[in-house]
């Protein structure tokens, strides 16, 4: 749910938070996040590289999952084909690659 404005950053939710649907509009926002090869996980051949967001922020992720890697964290709210290579990665140890943060702001197409 985390947002700062930036092209890195998560995605911004299109409706507000609440409190009878919290819990289901954060695990739909961390789906879309770590499904979104630009802004949260992807695929680069044989390596998974990470939002430095992973990294940043790796002991709030490691409480609010209850210590499990950030491969077994990702892998719950991943696509099949990244879920696997999440799966694969966290059997070498997950070691954490993280791309670069794109900190141009995010703007929408066309915005003046």
């Amino acid at each position: 749910a985390l947002n700062c404005a930036s092209m890195s950053c998560p995605p911004l939710r299109g409706e507000i938070y609440t409190g009878d649907q919290l819990d289901a509009q954060l695990y739909s926002q961390m789906r879309t996040w770590v499904n979104d090869p630009a802004r949260g996980i992807r695929i680069e051949g044989d390596s998974v590289v990470f939002s430095p967001l992973f990294q940043w922020y790796a002991d709030d992720f490691s409480r609010w999952s209850g210590g499990q890697t950030t491969c077994e964290l990702a892998a719950q709210f991943a696509e099949p084909e990244l879920r696997d290579a999440l799966q694969d990665h966290g059997r070498k140890g997950c070691p954490i690659e993280v791309f670069e943060y794109d900190w141009s702001l995010n703007a929408t197409p066309g915005a003046k």
